[in-house]
């Protein structure tokens, strides 16, 4: 009946940390610049980055600076409270992580082939986005890539297959777990295209992260997964790889 207990607050826990990462930060920030600009504080600077279009890349930035300062900070009292420290991952092998990015190429590169399957119709709305950065100078595109790409895919490792891997860990099974981790994963996603192939990418994200026991593989694998499968590499020359309709 303890164990019960346990798990229950494990997952609630998990679940609460989700929402608070991904829908009530974002939405105190909206309050915050609409604070800032009723009150005329910074409003030069932030019309200005939003004319350069930098606005939303800038508070994704901040968002998951914020994010990844706050979960290091709950997982140091996790594994305070565990008495332990937490297991700690084997050795990190350069030939391990180099293989985990090519595992990330590859399966951006499958998910771009499924994504042909789909109505164009659908392509299209999912490519809308990829197409809005094209003929953006080179230095937009390496702040896009290190804040979009980078940044944000070490965030979410660090939130799903750190934090709320190691809160899950003692109570759920090695499958449970994952199915938990892949439906918040894909749930923070914003429309059903991305959740979910999210959902798929999230169970294979937990399977490298089960076998090496350390999330920089999974980082790094979810880094070249959105470099590659982004189309970020060819914005500037108009090849888009998402968009196939």
């Amino acid at each position: 009946m303890k164990t019960s207990y346990r798990k229950f607050i494990s997952l609630f826990t998990a679940v609460c940390s989700v929402i608070f990462f991904f829908w009530i930060v974002p939405k105190a920030e909206r309050y915050g610049i609409r604070y800032l600009v009723s009150h005329r504080i910074l409003v030069r600077q932030i019309y200005r980055l939003d004319a350069m279009g930098l606005l939303s890349t800038v508070l994704s930035a901040a968002s998951n600076i914020f994010l990844i300062i706050c979960g290091a900070l709950a997982l140091y009292l996790l594994r305070k409270k565990d008495g332990s420290g937490g297991k700690h991952g084997k050795y990190i092998s350069p030939k391990r992580l180099c293989l985990s990015g090519v595992w990330g190429f590859g399966a951006a590169e499958l998910t771009i082939f499924l994504l042909t399957l789909l109505p164009v119709q659908v392509q299209t709305d999912y490519s809308s986005a990829m197409r809005s950065i094209g003929g953006r100078p080179l230095w937009y595109l390496v702040f896009f890539t290190a804040v979009h790409i980078i940044l944000a895919a070490a965030a979410e490792e660090f939130l799903f297959r750190e934090l709320l891997y190691r809160l899950l860990e003692k109570f759920w099974k090695s499958i449970l777990r994952s199915l938990v981790l892949s439906v918040l994963f894909a749930a923070v996603h914003g429309n059903t295209v991305q959740a979910v192939y999210a959902f798929f990418m999230g169970l294979l994200l937990c399977a490298v992260r089960e076998k090496y026991d350390s999330v920089l593989y999974t980082m790094v694998f979810h880094m070249m997964f959105n470099l590659f499968g982004s189309g970020m590499l060819f914005a500037k020359w108009g090849m888009y790889l998402m968009y196939v309709g």
